[in-house]
């Protein structure tokens, strides 16, 4: 968060907040919530961080918080999830009508790294090779499924025939990034059938 916001502690008080650091992990979980929800500031100063060689997936922990003049921690049991270790979900997904009225899709890739953007050029993947895994859906089945190694995938006019798509069906398309150890989260399109 860049813009100065205000801060109410409980008890009424407030003070301006200049900044606050979030992680690209945290924006990626962020949801809008309105504006009076709960958040927590935590010092890097009495943070710990975990060996991630040491957590599995689905393990469960307890986590202790102490705050400013607490004397004893709030307890809060917690599962690993391990979204850290999975791709983002693809962006800016486009479809545009191919060459023999078949249709192309694109998207965008994104990287679990974030060095920033600063040269023009891509960020560094994070995983062993570009992969994706495709699915279409109409009215909510799976109609047909594609992998492809960058980020688009045609589909000429005689696939669109051979899975019986007429015009002016509706189909969804789910893109998610294959990463090392699992899959992204989807993005989707609705696509009309021309």
């Amino acid at each position: 968060l860049q813009n100065p916001f205000e801060l109410t502690r409980e008890g009424g008080e407030t003070e301006m907040c200049r900044s606050a650091l979030i992680g690209p992990q945290t924006l990626h979980a962020l949801k809008p919530r309105g504006s009076l929800c709960a958040f927590l500031f935590i010092d890097p100063d009495t943070l710990r961080i975990l060996d991630d060689v040491s957590l599995s997936i689905n393990q469960q922990l307890t986590i202790e918080a102490l705050g400013i003049g607490d004397t004893t921690p709030v307890l809060a049991p917690i599962t690993v999830s391990g979204n850290a270790t999975l791709p983002f979900a693809p962006v800016h997904v486009g479809s545009s009508i191919a060459m023999d009225n078949g249709i192309e899709l694109t998207w965008v890739r994104r990287s679990r790294i974030d060095y920033g953007w600063n040269d023009g050029i891509d960020q560094p993947l994070a995983e062993e090779s570009e992969a994706y895994t495709i699915e279409a859906f109409r009215n909510n089945v799976l109609i047909a499924n594609w992998n492809s190694n960058e980020p688009k995938l045609i589909l000429p006019s005689s696939q669109i025939t051979a899975l019986q798509l007429s015009a002016g069906t509706l189909v969804t398309f789910s893109i998610r990034q294959i990463g090392r150890y699992g899959k992204s989260a989807p993005a989707e399109l609705i696509v009309t059938i021309h």
